[in-house]
């Protein structure tokens, strides 16, 4: 879960309701591509949080970005609003994203390479850490390193498995050293 304690309740309800209409994924992908909308969009996020607009304007500028969202999603988004709670937003999302991915069996990794990693080493990756970690798959966001001179580094949560040249010259000149 998040930091915030507010982005987690409001989350936490949202999956639940999401949970009994069996609708978890289609919200997930809703709320991600809202997120993004809303960071995305120079300024948007700005306005939507500054105590300048009344919340009436607000909503209508809410309602014009999220005009094919779900019901449950824009009257999550209005109760945000309603209650001066815009800036936690991108808590919620995550906060969200947390729950539906636990609950499916996904942990979160990123691996860090020298280049872009192709879908089928993305995929062999993911089973052979998703079985380590007793998870059934893992999501993948590939951040490109060159200074890692070659191999990779994985971070699933507070773990950081290193296969990367860098740290295996590290470790050889620590040896050395003594």
């Amino acid at each position: 879960m998040t930091k915030s304690i507010v982005a987690d309740r409001y989350a936490k309800a949202m999956f639940e309701l999401a949970e009994q209409k069996g609708e978890v994924e289609s919200i997930q992908q809703q709320l991600v591509e809202i997120k993004k909308a809303f960071y995305g969009t120079e300024g948007l996020k700005d306005l939507l949080e500054s105590p300048a607009f009344s919340k009436n304007k607000k909503k209508e500028i809410v309602q014009n970005v999220i005009e094919n969202a779900t019901v449950d999603v824009k009257n999550a988004l209005n109760l945000l609003l309603d209650n001066n709670r815009m800036d936690e937003l991108g808590n919620f999302v995550d906060s969200f994203n947390a729950l539906a991915f636990e609950q499916a069996g996904v942990a979160v990794a990123t691996v860090f390479s020298t280049r872009e990693l192709t879908e089928e080493e993305t995929e062999k990756i993911s089973q052979s850490f998703s079985q380590m970690i007793g998870k059934k798959s893992l999501k993948i966001d590939n951040v490109i390193d060159p200074t890692l001179i070659g191999g990779i580094r994985l971070q699933i949560g507070n773990h950081i498995y290193d296969s990367s040249v860098r740290a295996k010259l590290a470790r050889l000149e620590q040896q050395m050293l003594g």
